[in-house]
């Protein structure tokens, strides 16, 4: 029979044998457990704000890119017989980037009411699991390093 041989253990094994296969499935489950919970934090999405920023702050970078090319290309309508529908040929995003950035910016924000924020507590309770998982995963070795010394 295999008992505890640390009044302090947080699982005591003194019972009986049968209690040892119960209290790894029960370290095992709640590992498990808190390693789901832990994983789902980290999932967790940007807040609405720092969604929109980031959104406005791409905008932004685009528009920039525009004031260069536009002036490049009216000095390239200003050549005798250029065609004025040069300007907007191609696929120019840059241009109505820069032409419509306040609508594009008021979109983005029509665009994300209903964005979830993340939990207030979401890092204070990523560490509570991390020190959670790791007080388990050495309870659970040290559950497994009393069974092979007792084997031995």
């Amino acid at each position: 029979m295999l008992v505890a041989s640390q009044p302090n253990n947080k699982l005591s094994m003194a019972k009986q044998p049968t209690d040892i296969p119960g209290a790894i499935e029960r370290l095992t489950a709640r590992i498990e457990s808190a390693k789901c919970e832990r994983d789902d934090l980290r999932r967790v999405r940007r807040s609405r704000d720092d969604v929109i920023a980031a959104a406005d702050a791409a905008v932004d970078v685009v528009a920039a890119r525009c004031p260069e090319r536009l002036k490049g290309k009216l000095t390239s309508l200003s050549a005798p017989h250029a065609p004025p529908l040069r300007l907007f040929t191609g696929p120019d995003a840059e241009l109505l980037t820069f032409l419509l950035r306040d609508r594009m910016k008021d979109a983005i924000r029509r665009s994300a009411p209903n964005l979830p924020d993340p939990p207030a507590d979401r890092e204070p309770r990523l560490a509570a699991l991390e020190a959670e998982i790791a007080s388990l995963q050495a309870e659970l070795a040290a559950i497994h390093s009393r069974i092979e010394a007792h084997r031995s």
